[in-house]
Parts: C-alpha cells; structure tokens; sequence
C-alpha cells in the first residue's frame, strides 16, 4: 500500500513533464529552461506585489501620517511593515534557495544498499535469462533504491519528477517558491506560514479600517479595495495551510506520510505515525532544534538525518516487475 500510494503521489507532476515533453519544439533543454522558468515566475509575482505593497504602504499611509502629527500611529505602522515584511521575504527565499542536502549512508544503510543492490542484480540476471518473465522482486528494493538516480533512497526520501532529484524527508513540491519542502527547509517553510499570513493580514486590516485616509492620501479606493482584499485572501489561505503543517509538525509526519495514513484509515480512527518520538516538543525541536531562541529567525535548519526514526517495509512479499 506504501509502495502505491507513493506512486500515485507523484503522478500530477509526472502529467506536467509528460505534458510538455510531447511537444515537438520541447527538448530536454527546452524543458529544462521551462522549469527553470516556471519556477522564477513565483519569486518575480511576490517580490512584485510586495514591491506594490510596501509604496502603496509607506508612501501613501505611513510616511504621510507621520507628516501631519500622527507620529505615535505612523511609526508603528512603518516599524511593523517593516519587520513582517522583511521576515516574510527572509523566510521565503530561504525555503526556495536552501540546498537539498546530499544523501548520505549510515552503517546500517550502507548494509543494507548492499542487500538492495545483491537483489537488483539478481532479478536482472534472471531477466537476462527470460526477458518475457515478470521478476519478483521484494518491496523493500521498490521503497529503497531510486531509478532515475540509481542509488539507494533513505527512510522517508522520495523522488521529485519536478527537481529530478531524491529529497530527503520529502514533503512536497511547493510551486509557489519554485522547490521541494523537505529535511533541508522544512523550519523556514513554517516560519513562512507563520509570518506570511500575520503581514498580510496586517496590511489588510490597516486598509480596511482606514480607507478613507488612505485615498485622501492619494490613493484611488478602488486600488486600496483590491490590494487589501488580495491581502486578506491570502492570509486566510495560507493560515489554513499553517494550522494543517503545524498539526504534521508534532506529530512528525511529512505531507506524503499524512496521505498514506490516511489511505490506511479504519472509518475515522488514522493509524498512529511511524516516527512520532512520543513527545510533540522533541518533534517540534527535530527541525527547530533545541535552542528556543533560533526559533523565529529563519536560520539554522536543524533537522538531523531522515532516517531518526525508522520504519522498515515488511521482507515477507514480493512485487512484481
């Protein structure tokens, strides 16, 4: 069921690449330079409408209400803008620029890739033999070796079609910063949530309560309507989106194994997760880390090796290719 449920996982990206592969023109330079692409489309649309925010902002409602007296108001306006907005942008590009770690066996692993690698082996010289034949081979070997980087996949590692690369502790490819969440960014990835919809929510209720200031300022309503109204969308979207990952964050559970849970539920009860450590602030602390005061500032992605926590596939069936 494990096995399954990671392929269907993945079958939408595969549909995108399948997709624009089939065009003629569409190379696999062209396609490449297509990612590339549509993954900085994102960036330029949030770097452009918080560029747009912080003029109509600070040059149409801070600064101008500092100007005529509203000192105590304007400065904090200007102060908290500031600081959301700059935690917001930090914490973004820190989940789209950090680098996916380099996987890396331990001494169990490293057995264990032998004993994958003996079983590859084995079915391709029966293969070799009878190449009309279905080879059994066991589902620890479909879990745990990768076919597109031929190599040996760690617990919770998981192959993005997207990236063309395995991610350690996989939780999903987020178009909207143009990379895959996982080990690497997972932290930055919350802090975004956290951030994100507390900026725009504070832009939003600022415009809302005092629209008719702002236009005496010089803004159109119709521009300070649409601009708080694209603000408070997102912040109720992306909050939604924070209390769903906050929930994955105590339990320590990754998007991909929530699915599978819940692939495997009986009537409302969802099987346990595999790598809870038994206490919400020891998972909390696997990708903060420790010291509470790194908490808040998107820097030092703790989380330590995917495999803390083990869940081996069962040795006792087979799968047939």
């Amino acid at each position: 069921d494990k096995i399954k449920f990671e392929r269907k996982s993945s079958e939408a990206m595969k549909f995108l690449i399948t997709f624009f592969s089939s065009f003629p023109c569409v190379g696999p330079k062209a396609l490449k330079t297509l990612k590339t692409t549509l993954n900085i489309l994102p960036w330029i649309a949030v770097v452009g409408y918080c560029w747009l925010g912080y003029i109509d902002f600070i040059f149409y409602w801070a600064l101008p209400d500092i100007s005529i007296g509203n000192s105590m108001r304007g400065f904090f306006n200007f102060m908290a803008f500031h600081f959301l907005s700059i935690m917001t942008m930090w914490s973004y590009f820190a989940t789209a620029w950090a680098p996916v770690r380099k996987i890396t066996l331990d001494e169990e692993e490293e057995e264990d890739y032998e004993w994958v690698r003996g079983e590859i082996e084995r079915a391709k010289a029966m293969w070799e033999k009878d190449k009309t034949q279905k080879i059994p081979l066991h589902p620890h070997v479909v879990a745990h070796y990768c076919r597109k980087c031929q190599y040996y996949k760690p617990e919770r590692t998981h192959h993005c079609s997207w990236c063309e690369k395995c991610i350690p502790k996989m939780d999903h490819h987020c178009p909207w910063v143009g990379a895959c969440v996982g080990g690497h960014n997972y932290k930055y990835f919350i802090l975004l949530l956290i951030y994100a919809p507390m900026f725009t929510a504070f832009c939003a209720i600022t415009a809302f309560m005092h629209m008719s200031e702002i236009t005496d300022y010089g803004l159109s309503r119709e521009h300070t309507f649409l601009m708080a109204t694209i603000a408070i969308s997102l912040s109720l979207g992306i909050s939604g989106l924070l209390w769903f990952h906050i929930f994955l964050l105590v339990t320590n559970t990754t998007t991909i194994e929530m699915g599978l849970r819940l692939s495997l539920c009986n009537g409302w009860v969802i099987p346990e997760s595999w790598y809870h450590s038994g206490s919400y602030l020891k998972n909390v602390e696997e990708v903060f880390g420790p010291n509470k005061l790194d908490w808040l500032i998107p820097t030092r992605n703790y989380t330590p090796k995917a495999s803390f926590s083990r869940h081996r596939t069962s040795r006792n069936t087979s799968h047939q290719v």
